[in-house]
């Protein structure tokens, strides 16, 4: 069976994760924005309490579009022939293996972003769980779902030997 070692994720999957952010950002701004409309005509609040929000989500904003550069460098996915291995995280690092016999089924999914940049996810699940395995490319995904079927169907006979 073929093995992936560390595979990285698509460069492209950064704009996905910009957008994602860009998109939270934007809520949070039109939030703020109600706040400062609120509390300038309601509540006569001095300009600090009306447009520091708007600056600390501008801020925020900013810290997390600078994040998307390092967190690409800290995901990656590995599969052997007993298990998927899943690594992510910044600043809290998780690691989730999953073994090979215990997947029962693997779908995928894509959002509207996903389908812009033709970027798919290979969702995993076992029997108490499931992981995902986040955007990749949809060429990449149709085969990483291929290669995990085939592999969960050999494990099982192997086992029921």
């Amino acid at each position: 069976m073929l093995e992936l070692d560390g595979e990285m994720y698509p460069v492209r999957v950064r704009w996905l994760w910009l957008l994602h952010r860009a998109m939270i950002t934007v809520g949070l701004m039109i939030g703020a924005g109600i706040w400062a409309f609120c509390a300038k005509s309601f509540f006569k609040l001095p300009a600090l309490w009306v447009f520091g929000p708007m600056v600390v989500v501008i801020f925020i904003g900013i810290l997390m579009a600078l994040v998307v550069v390092y967190e690409y460098q800290f995901r990656r996915y590995q599969i052997t022939t007993d298990f998927v291995s899943l690594q992510e995280g910044l600043f809290f690092r998780t690691d989730r293996t999953i073994p090979i016999n215990r997947i029962q089924n693997v779908d995928l999914s894509q959002g509207p972003f996903g389908r812009w940049l033709d970027l798919q996810s290979v969702n995993i699940f076992t029997a108490g769980s499931g992981a995902s395995i986040d955007s990749v490319t949809s060429k990449e995904a149709e085969q990483l779902r291929n290669l995990l079927i085939a592999a969960a169907r050999k494990a099982r006979e192997d086992n029921e030997r």
